[in-house]
Order: structure tokens, then C-alpha cells, then sequence
């Protein structure tokens, strides 16, 4: 795969070697690039790169060749002022991350007490059908599996913990 870029890009003074390298190794071509896959270079911020006004049209010219020969060539024309003024960053700031990060530790913990709640009644129903008691001694009239009883509060632990965190169902 080859990649020619008519002008040249723009970088500003401290990455403008790093960014000749990279477009004569991409003009050069890239024997190996996995499917997927991408390399970047980092040309400067946008506000040192973008002129105040008229056209910044460059032309990216793709060639390669694929295991049945040549592919024919894509050319793409980008004016790299349209993006004058506008902003590009994703949505979203790290305080909505950090809210998005305590609810999934608020659902871990929710699994892991119902885990552990699970593996507690497993333990009891196995000792009611062995008939004996948590210190093994043998359990008088001992319960049949089904007939054990639930959490003290008439609530699951599970409804309890979900009214504690507030957590809802979202679709």
C-alpha cells in the first residue's frame, strides 16, 4: 500500500521531520499492515495548522496491490479548512466516565453478594438434606431443601441492595 499527499501536509516546527519521514515512508509504500489496522503521525494542533482563510485542499493518492494484482488507484481531495473553527473531540467528559465507572463497581458488587448469598443457601439446603447443623452436629427434624426459609426482612437481599444503589433497569 502506497499513499502520496499532494502538497505536502502541514506540521509545525517540532514534529515537521517526523512528519517528511512518515510521508515518504507512506509514499514509499507499507509492505505489512494487518487488516484493520492503523498508524497515525501527529502533525501539531489544529489552530497551528490551519490558515486564517482560503483553501487547504491536499490530494490522497492510494495505490496497492492485492494478491491478484494492482487495485486500482483511490484519490481523495481533503480541504483541510473546512474544519476551521470547529471542534473535534469526542463526547463526554471523565466526570461522566467516573459516574460510569462507580455504577459497574455498584453492579459488581451487586453479583457479588448475590454470589455469595447463592453459595450460602447452596451450603444450608446441603446441610438440611445431610440433616445436620453448621458445626455438623446432627439437626433434629431436619428441613427438606424447599421448605427453608428466606432473608429475615421478607425482601431479597438482591431488593435490598438495588434500593440501597437505586439501580434501574435500562434497556
Amino acid at each position: 500500500m502506497r499513499l502520496k499527499v499532494e502538497p505536502p501536509l502541514p506540521a509545525i516546527d517540532e514534529l515537521r521531520e517526523r512528519v517528511e519521514t512518515a510521508q515518504a515512508l507512506l509514499s514509499d509504500g507499507i509492505g505489512s499492515l494487518g487488516p484493520g489496522r492503523i498508524l497515525g503521525w501527529p502533525l501539531g494542533q489544529g489552530f497551528n495548522l490551519i490558515k486564517e482563510s482560503g483553501p487547504q485542499a491536499h490530494t490522497f493518492t492510494v495505490t496497492a496491490e492485492g494478491p491478484f494484482g494492482p487495485i486500482p488507484a483511490l484519490t481523495y481531495v481533503v480541504n483541510i479548512a473546512d474544519l476551521r473553527a470547529s471542534l473535534d473531540r469526542p463526547q463526554g467528559s471523565l466526570h461522566q466516565l467516573t459516574q460510569a465507572v462507580q455504577g459497574i463497581a455498584r453492579q459488581l458488587d451487586l453479583m457479588q453478594g448475590i454470589a455469595r448469598q447463592l453459595d450460602l443457601s447452596a451450603g444450608h439446603r446441603e446441610r438440611a438434606e445431610a440433616g445436620t447443623t453448621p458445626t455438623g452436629s446432627p439437626e433434629l427434624g431436619s428441613t427438606p431443601p424447599d421448605a427453608l426459609p428466606g432473608p429475615p426482612s421478607g425482601r431479597s437481599r438482591r431488593a435490598r441492595l438495588k434500593k440501597r444503589f437505586k439501580i434501574r433497569k435500562t434497556r
